[in-house]
């Protein structure tokens, strides 16, 4: 038996040395991205030898995109995700969403290995468009509760309800048996909201819940409506629990064909939102002193700005940091520029505004929100202007004298 054992470890040792033999030959046998339906250029063209240096721990193949985390190691951009705290070879924290592809690398391999460059490049876009379409179907919603309430909540920002009519305790029980997800609406006539989360919910007196809610997106309703199951489960008289048919807005960015022209525009653009968040924290610094201590705990809720390590990728941080920044002037209005930038606005339109108006403009704080601060006359220009008014009456009745 113990020399079986050892003639069948043997075979997995020298089937794994096969294996690696190959790779370094350039048999791409064991390709994590191959398929059945590989295209005949790939199938039939022998691909380059890769040095063991230049492949990802992760994938088994040659580094695409590489990108060097700081501790030194190398890997594949698509193969570190949010999900990595920490480095996958040395267990380094690392801010793994924020790594730089190392352009010098990248040339070299994509010069030393084109036949390879291009076939990952294949299948890296075939991916890509893979997700995009597993996103879409996450993005379709053919059953959510809605609460209608006359408010506004952008993207990223943090408020509370108080909660008391029969059918949103309702709601509440039921989104928290599910993924505590619900859509706000400002009313059953218009069809733009938001998804919101319930981040905690506390029971209080008079059979009241107060919920801590945090927008996650934008939200296009299609139409409302009632389910059968719960048509008879309201006493009669008493207001139903609306549910919504849509799906999410999301930002759409425009397409380089050149990645060096993406790069720039997005590099422009997230020091543009860097500016933002700056100008908007120095805003509330300056104002804290003036501010009630009940108001401050609200205002560090609701203008809490995304980091960029707390975002997936620059799309997601220019995105988010111009809604939140339209939430740092209008919040709790119904303004119409304001629902423009939103629903219809391109989020450099919206980085680019805020932008602008932050230079621009002072900012007194209100209850809940800051408003542009309007100049004052100055108390001895009104006084001067009487006093210019008396003298004016005076010499009228002086010259009227005179004329007797």
């Amino acid at each position: 038996m113990e020399q079986k054992a050892e003639e069948m470890k043997a075979e997995e040792n020298k089937a794994e040395e096969n294996k690696a033999a190959e790779i370094r030959a350039g048999v791409d046998d064991t390709n994590f991205f191959k398929e059945e339906d590989e295209p005949a250029e790939f199938a039939e063209e022998k691909l380059e030898p890769v040095d063991d240096n230049l492949v990802c721990p992760i994938c088994l193949d040659l580094l695409f995109e590489p990108v060097c985390t700081m501790c030194g190691h190398t890997f594949c951009k698509a193969c570190l995700t949010e999900d990595f705290k920490k480095c996958p070879l040395c267990s380094e924290h690392c801010f793994m969403n924020d790594a730089k592809v190392n352009i010098a690398l990248r040339n070299v391999i994509e010069k030393s290995f084109p036949k390879r460059v291009k076939k990952r490049q294949y299948y890296h876009d075939k991916r890509v468009k893979e997700l995009e379409e597993e996103l879409k179907e996450k993005d379709n919603f053919s059953e959510i509760p809605v609460f209608f309430i006359m408010g506004h909540v952008t993207p990223g920002s943090n408020d509370f309800l108080r909660i008391f009519e029969p059918r949103y305790h309702d709601m509440i029980n039921l989104v928290l048996q599910r993924d505590r997800k619900f859509v706000i609406i400002r009313k059953r006539a218009e069809k733009l909201g938001y998804l919101v989360k319930i981040e905690e919910y506390r029971r209080v007196m008079d059979n009241r819940t107060i919920i801590k809610i945090k927008s996650l997106e934008r939200f296009r309703a299609e139409d409302y409506f009632i389910p059968e199951n719960r048509q008879e489960i309201y006493p009669e008289g008493q207001e139903k629990l609306w549910f919504a048919r849509g799906a999410i807005i999301r930002d759409q960015f425009p397409e380089f064909e050149d990645a060096k022209e993406r790069e720039s525009y997005l590099r422009d653009l997230k020091r543009k939102a860097n500016e933002v968040n700056r100008l908007v924290t120095e805003n509330i610094e300056q104002r804290q002193s003036k501010i009630s201590r009940r108001n401050i705990g609200w205002i560090t809720i609701r203008y809490k700005f995304p980091s960029v390590v707390s975002c997936k990728n620059a799309e997601e941080y220019i995105s988010r940091v111009g809604l939140t920044a339209l939430n740092f002037f209008y919040y709790g209005e119904s303004n119409t520029d304001k629902n423009n930038l939103i629903f219809n606005g391109t989020p450099k339109e919206r980085i680019e505004f805020s932008l602008k108006k932050l230079k621009e403009t002072a900012f007194k704080e209100r209850m809940f929100w800051f408003e542009e601060t309007v100049p004052r006359k100055k108390a001895w220009k009104g006084l001067i202007g009487l006093v210019l008014f008396i003298i004016s009456l005076f010499l009228i009745k002086y010259l009227e004298g005179l004329r007797v």
